[in-house]
């Protein structure tokens, strides 16, 4: 594989030839440049597999190479070196598709495993390769996936028939290692990352499964990451000598995802280890405790390990619920938004004020205050468009709240959205007779039109449906017919010739002197003034 390195400083071009070794890694450098132009010069002529630059240099810098390289030469592969710590450049980095993006100092491990993966993604795009390297690919990518269906089994189905699994079994089905000794869930949670944005969750993955091999490789007999959502999950299975120096490895972990902070700024990280068991068969009470630690980082914030000595039992008070309750449900029943405002205010103040207040219990309050907010607005005959998937986002959005001030604020922002688009159709159904009446009165105003005849049309008596015709339209139902009927006469005096005679007929009137009356009293002008003046 042919690879080019760019950057200003010779000196680290020059650590960075020497670095790693080339030929073990079936690469070599075809060509060093100190600055993009150069480098652009390079890409195009010699078609690289890989490329390594700085984020800054004259000429080009590299975000501009990367851009202009990957017009010339589609399929290299870019590795982002720099001690540049702003956001934006690293940010743009990866929605260019740059998947590796390195820190100075640069660490021969880190830029050894970069260009070890790329070199085997190589291997698997290009047809070109042994029989005997055709089957080691197609091993792995099948213990790969026995792997996986037993992480999503262990972790997101929780499928019980792993409970009665042997551990020789497990490890024969699902190409695991595993030995007798500690089991362990470890669960990383990132927050605030954009959901629409799978490059920033493919690299956060990608550097989470780094990390792991580089911390836990040494440490355990076996260990293995999934992802689901803003999850990640790490089975870890070690000897009870390791337990504290995997704990140890866990924090040096942690500080390493947060050193792509530089590169994800609105990232927050947080690990929650789950208990410690002997057997694979109780990974779902690890991984309960590593839940309910994540879930804790909602009141101790984010950025730091917690494990199951962080997790509290404090609940809301339940009479403060219950007032809650009966606010929130009255402001409902009153179409108030003001007090149902205030109903958030007051579960705000008092949740601040509830003692080691658990991250679990604030998650459980909001969705059954959610529920509340659906059943309620059900029985005052509301309708709630897309119930289940405004549910299903609203779940999804809090997953991926980092505190619990930030779940309220979803919470109340979720609920009165959602009040105020249920308000706006309640009005529109309630106006639909009297947008209809006022459809037909338009496309019907030379018929004769009753008070009466519409009323029945709407399926009202007219006594009712004049009330309320007017206090929909500010105007009564007669009135509003004359309008019709005057703004078609005045339409028909501006645009044509016809006798006055014949528009009266047009606009609904059998008699010319009443028409000369009602127009002369809607525009101040008989009708020929007003032809006169208009036409």
């Amino acid at each position: 594989m042919k690879v080019i390195i760019a950057d200003d400083e010779p000196k680290i071009c020059n650590l960075i030839s020497k670095l790693v070794d080339w030929e073990d890694l079936d690469m070599e450098i075809t060509a060093i440049a100190n600055d993009g132009l150069e480098a652009l010069t390079a890409i195009c002529q010699f078609k690289p597999d890989i490329v390594i630059t700085d984020i800054r240099m004259p000429g080009y810098d590299g975000l501009e190479l990367i851009r202009r390289g990957q017009e010339c030469s589609p399929d290299t592969e870019f590795i982002i070196i720099s001690g540049y710590r702003q956001f934006e450049y690293a940010k743009n980095a990866i929605h260019y598709g740059v998947k590796n993006y390195l820190l100075k100092p640069i660490q021969k491990n880190e830029l050894t495993e970069t260009l070890t993966k790329i070199h085997n993604s190589y291997i698997q795009k290009h047809s070109a390769i042994t029989n005997e390297e055709k089957y080691q690919l197609l091993v792995e990518n099948s213990r790969n996936q026995k792997r996986m269906e037993f992480l999503q089994d262990a972790f997101i189905k929780n499928t019980p028939v792993l409970s009665s699994l042997p551990l020789k079994e497990i490890c024969s089905t699902y190409s695991f290692s595993f030995e007798n000794g500690c089991f362990q869930t470890i669960i990383i949670k990132a927050d605030g990352l954009d959901r629409s944005m799978h490059a920033e969750t493919d690299y956060i993955y990608n550097k989470i499964q780094d990390f792991a091999t580089a911390r836990l490789s040494t440490l355990c007999y076996d260990s293995a990451c999934i992802q689901e959502e803003s999850f990640y999950y790490i089975l870890v299975n070690y000897t009870e000598e390791n337990q504290k120096q995997v704990r140890a490895a866990m924090k040096r972990f942690l500080n390493d995802l947060l050193c792509q902070k530089e590169v994800l700024q609105h990232m927050n990280v947080t690990l929650g280890m789950g208990c410690v068991q002997k057997s694979p068969k109780d990974l779902s009470l690890s991984t309960k405790t590593a839940r309910l630690a994540i879930e804790q980082r909602l009141v101790l914030g984010t950025n730091i390990l917690l494990d199951e000595s962080h997790i509290t039992g404090g609940t809301p008070d339940s009479s403060m619920v219950k007032e809650f309750n009966r606010r929130f449900s009255a402001s409902i029943d009153r179409l108030n938004e003001s007090e149902m405002h205030d109903s958030f205010t007051y579960l705000k103040k008092h949740l601040s004020q509830t003692p080691e207040i658990s991250g679990h219990s604030i998650l459980q309050l909001s969705k059954e205050i959610i529920h509340l907010y659906m059943v309620t607005m059900q029985q005052n005959n509301f309708l709630l468009p897309d119930k289940e998937v405004f549910l299903d986002n609203f779940y999804k959005a809090l997953d991926n709240q980092s505190s619990w001030q930030n779940v309220l604020s979803l919470l109340s922002k979720n609920i009165l959205d959602s009040y105020q688009l249920s308000c706006t159709a309640r009005k529109q159904e309630a106006n639909k007779p009297i947008r209809e009446a006022k459809n037909y009165i338009k496309q019907n105003i030379k018929e004769s039109i009753s008070l009466e005849q519409i009323s029945s049309m709407a399926g009202f008596n007219p006594s009712y449906f004049s009330s309320l015709f007017k206090k929909e339209t500010g105007i009564t139902f007669s009135e509003y017919v004359i309008q019709v009927r005057m703004e078609n006469a005045k339409e028909l005096l501006k645009e044509t010739d016809w006798n006055i005679s014949v528009i009266c007929e047009e606009v609904g009137y059998n008699d010319l002197k009443n028409f000369n009356k009602n127009f002369k009293k809607y525009t101040g002008l008989r009708p020929n003034e007003f032809r006169r003046i208009y036409s």
